[in-house]
């Protein structure tokens, strides 16, 4: 890997992997935020709603 000592390689790839998993979990929040939004918006904007609010189109 171009580390000095494999010790130095475990090191560097623990960080990492541990780095990955915070980029993932971040992620993943953002995505369920942006699913529930969307969700949102649909139930929102069903013709069932709609017509029980009054609105059209």
């Amino acid at each position: 890997m171009g580390h000095s000592s494999a010790r130095a390689a475990q090191v560097y790839l623990h960080a990492r992997r541990e780095r990955d998993q915070e980029i993932a979990s971040s992620l993943g929040k953002i995505a369920a935020g942006e699913l529930k939004k969307t969700s949102s918006a649909r139930s929102a904007a069903s013709p069932r709603n709609r017509a029980r609010s009054g609105h059209r189109g």
